[in-house]
Protein backbone atom coordinates (compact mmCIF):
# COMPACT_ATOMS: atom_id res chain seq x y z
CA UNK A 1 0.00 0.00 0.00
CA UNK A 2 0.64 3.38 -0.91
CA UNK A 3 -0.33 6.67 0.90
CA UNK A 4 -1.40 9.65 -1.66
CA UNK A 5 -2.82 13.22 -0.61
CA UNK A 6 -4.42 15.75 -2.58
CA UNK A 7 -5.53 19.19 -0.94
CA UNK A 8 -7.18 22.25 -2.85
CA UNK A 9 -9.91 24.12 -2.88
CA UNK A 10 -12.67 25.60 -5.40
CA UNK A 11 -13.58 29.71 -4.57
CA UNK A 12 -15.86 31.61 -5.76
CA UNK A 13 -15.38 35.34 -5.04
CA UNK A 14 -17.19 36.38 -2.76
CA UNK A 15 -18.84 32.98 -2.65
CA UNK A 16 -18.56 29.99 -1.52
CA UNK A 17 -15.10 27.45 -1.20
CA UNK A 18 -15.60 23.80 -1.31
CA UNK A 19 -12.64 22.14 0.00
CA UNK A 20 -11.78 19.39 -1.82
CA UNK A 21 -8.73 17.01 0.40
CA UNK A 22 -8.39 13.60 0.36
CA UNK A 23 -6.66 10.58 1.19
CA UNK A 24 -5.92 7.29 -0.43
CA UNK A 25 -4.08 4.28 0.35
CA UNK A 26 -3.95 2.33 -3.04
CA UNK A 27 -2.51 -1.15 -3.44
CA UNK A 28 0.01 0.53 -6.10
CA UNK A 29 0.55 3.87 -8.38
CA UNK A 30 2.14 4.66 -11.54
CA UNK A 31 3.88 7.17 -13.31
CA UNK A 32 3.68 8.17 -17.48
CA UNK A 33 5.73 11.39 -18.13
CA UNK A 34 6.33 12.51 -21.87
CA UNK A 35 7.81 14.81 -23.80
CA UNK A 36 6.02 16.12 -26.50
CA UNK A 37 6.98 17.98 -29.74
CA UNK A 38 4.86 21.70 -30.50
CA UNK A 39 1.89 20.85 -32.52
CA UNK A 40 1.72 19.50 -35.57
CA UNK A 41 5.26 18.35 -35.57
CA UNK A 42 6.56 16.66 -38.66
CA UNK A 43 7.63 13.68 -37.28
CA UNK A 44 4.83 12.81 -34.90
CA UNK A 45 6.45 13.80 -31.65
CA UNK A 46 3.73 16.10 -30.67
CA UNK A 47 1.63 12.41 -29.91
CA UNK A 48 2.17 9.74 -27.45
CA UNK A 49 0.24 6.67 -25.96
CA UNK A 50 0.06 5.56 -22.63
CA UNK A 51 -1.72 1.96 -21.46
CA UNK A 52 -3.35 2.35 -17.73
CA UNK A 53 -2.63 -0.50 -15.18
CA UNK A 54 -5.32 -3.22 -14.95
CA UNK A 55 -7.58 -3.21 -12.12
CA UNK A 56 -9.70 -0.51 -10.12
CA UNK A 57 -8.06 3.00 -10.89
CA UNK A 58 -9.14 5.01 -7.94
CA UNK A 59 -7.31 8.12 -8.89
CA UNK A 60 -6.27 9.67 -12.74
CA UNK A 61 -4.26 12.88 -12.69
CA UNK A 62 -2.89 14.39 -15.64
CA UNK A 63 -0.35 17.50 -15.65
CA UNK A 64 0.39 19.28 -18.81
CA UNK A 65 2.65 22.33 -18.71
CA UNK A 66 4.90 24.17 -21.58
CA UNK A 67 8.92 24.37 -20.74
CA UNK A 68 8.31 27.63 -18.23
CA UNK A 69 5.56 25.27 -16.30
CA UNK A 70 2.71 27.45 -17.37
CA UNK A 71 -0.26 25.38 -17.74
CA UNK A 72 -0.37 23.84 -21.80
CA UNK A 73 -3.36 22.73 -23.65
CA UNK A 74 -3.51 19.19 -25.11
CA UNK A 75 -5.79 16.80 -26.09
CA UNK A 76 -6.26 13.60 -23.95
CA UNK A 77 -8.56 10.42 -26.13
CA UNK A 78 -9.35 8.42 -23.02
CA UNK A 79 -12.49 7.06 -24.23
CA UNK A 80 -12.27 5.39 -28.32
CA UNK A 81 -12.59 8.03 -30.18
CA UNK A 82 -13.80 10.87 -27.59
CA UNK A 83 -11.48 13.53 -27.29
CA UNK A 84 -10.91 15.69 -24.18
CA UNK A 85 -9.29 19.60 -24.83
CA UNK A 86 -7.28 19.89 -21.60
CA UNK A 87 -5.14 22.96 -20.23
CA UNK A 88 -3.59 22.28 -17.11
CA UNK A 89 -4.43 19.73 -15.16
CA UNK A 90 -7.07 17.09 -14.21
CA UNK A 91 -7.81 15.18 -11.35
CA UNK A 92 -10.58 12.57 -11.21
CA UNK A 93 -10.68 10.69 -7.42
CA UNK A 94 -13.82 8.46 -8.24
CA UNK A 95 -13.34 4.71 -9.41
CA UNK A 96 -16.71 5.23 -10.71
CA UNK A 97 -16.16 8.37 -12.52
CA UNK A 98 -12.60 7.16 -13.99
CA UNK A 99 -14.43 4.03 -15.19
CA UNK A 100 -16.89 6.53 -17.14
CA UNK A 101 -13.71 8.41 -19.04
CA UNK A 102 -11.85 4.74 -19.69
CA UNK A 103 -13.92 2.12 -20.39
CA UNK A 104 -13.02 -1.43 -21.61
CA UNK A 105 -13.81 -0.75 -25.08
CA UNK A 106 -10.10 1.77 -25.36
CA UNK A 107 -8.59 -1.00 -24.42
CA UNK A 108 -7.25 1.13 -21.00
CA UNK A 109 -5.41 3.90 -23.35
CA UNK A 110 -4.73 7.33 -23.04
CA UNK A 111 -3.57 9.19 -26.21
CA UNK A 112 -2.34 12.58 -25.77
CA UNK A 113 -1.78 15.28 -28.63
CA UNK A 114 0.04 18.61 -28.11
CA UNK A 115 -2.12 21.26 -29.23
CA UNK A 116 0.57 24.01 -28.26
CA UNK A 117 3.14 25.69 -30.48
CA UNK A 118 6.01 24.69 -28.30
CA UNK A 119 6.79 21.59 -26.69
CA UNK A 120 5.29 20.26 -23.15
CA UNK A 121 5.38 17.96 -20.65
CA UNK A 122 2.38 15.46 -19.85
CA UNK A 123 2.64 13.15 -16.62
CA UNK A 124 -0.44 10.72 -15.58
CA UNK A 125 -0.36 9.35 -12.50
CA UNK A 126 -2.88 6.49 -11.61
CA UNK A 127 -3.59 4.92 -8.14
CA UNK A 128 -5.10 1.60 -8.46
CA UNK A 129 -6.75 -0.88 -5.71
CA UNK A 130 -5.74 -4.36 -6.60
CA UNK A 131 -9.35 -5.96 -5.03
CA UNK A 132 -9.57 -7.13 -9.12
CA UNK A 133 -6.48 -6.85 -10.93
Amino acid sequence: MVLVSASAAVKVKNGPQLPLDLTLDPESYTLHSSRLGAAGDANGADKDEHTLPDGTIVLLAVTAVDVEMKPAKVELTLRENTKTALTGSLLVANADAVEQLVTAESARKVKIENKADKAVTVEILTCRDGDDG
